[in-house]
């Protein structure tokens, strides 16, 4: 009776096995004599990508781009967030769902210099990932200016 539950059981492994296999899931498989067969999926690996101005001025628009990406191919209908370096805090500052690429409008209002990054917090099958950081220097901007004066060429002295 053992014999043939344990023919059944790596069977059943080997069923499980293929059907991950085909699936394109990473799979490791623990089995024990006489204890429980573990099965677990290996996450599949993700990569953000962030692209953004080297420098800008207050109050000027500008925007960070980039790309999840999951085996070299666009990961749709997942949400980014793109963070903001305060101190030694990453703060998310927005987040939207992407179409595999994804772009944030920023406008800052004082002059500095930010780092931004994006993450991906992960799903059931594929893993989290973290962009590099996007240094952006936001300077003061530069107004002109002129005076201009202007007199009569001559004029008249009223004397007594």
């Amino acid at each position: 009776m053992f014999a043939e539950k344990r023919g059944m059981i790596v069977v059943a492994v080997v069923l499980l096995t293929c059907g991950l296999l085909l699936s394109n899931a990473n799979v490791v498989v623990e089995a024990r004599p006489l204890s429980t067969i573990k099965v677990t999926t290996a996450k599949i690996s993700t990569a953000l990508t962030i692209s953004a101005p080297s420098s800008t001025q207050v109050k000027q628009s500008f925007s960070v781009t980039g790309k999840l990406t999951a085996n070299n191919a666009a990961l749709s209908k997942s949400t980014v967030s793109l963070q903001r370096l305060n101190g030694n805090t990453w703060t998310t500052i927005a987040s939207q769902t992407t179409t595999g690429t994804y772009s944030f409008s920023r406008t800052e209002t004082t002059a500095n210099t930010y780092q931004y990054r994006t993450t991906y917090t992960g799903s059931a099958p594929y893993a989290s990932s973290t962009s590099q950081a996007a240094k952006v220097t936001v300077t003061a901007a530069t107004i002109s200016t002129a005076l201009t004066i202007s007199a009569p060429s001559s004029t008249q002295v009223k004397q007594s």
